[in-house]
């Protein structure tokens, strides 16, 4: 009897083991698909794809005379360029500490 329980046990395990190799890539495959399918659906909404309206510098800004980033010759003869350029930026904060000037 312990005979056919051993072998009964050699074949359960054997089997289970063909079954396993075509039942778990087939499972993660379903998973993945079902993974994808979710993560891939539509967007609900179109994103703005139009122009993006020009900035209201506020008082005491020094707005670029060019286009954004092109410095201009008469900035670079008049020294502006030292002085930097700012739009609608606000300090809110500083931290002195080590290796800080």
């Amino acid at each position: 009897m312990r005979a056919v329980r051993r072998n009964l046990l050699e074949y359960v395990v054997c089997e289970s083991g063909k079954l396993a190799v075509l039942v778990v890539p087939l499972a993660t495959t379903v998973v993945l698909l079902a993974f994808g399918q979710a993560c891939a659906k539509a967007p609900t909404s179109q994103p703005f794809s139009g122009p993006v309206p020009r900035a209201v510098c506020g008082p005491g800004d020094r707005p670029e005379t060019g286009l954004q980033g092109v410095v201009t010759l008469e900035d670079c003869r008049s020294g502006a360029v030292y002085d930097g350029f700012k739009c609608n930026l606000d300090l809110v904060g500083t931290f002195e500490g080590e290796g800080t000037s």
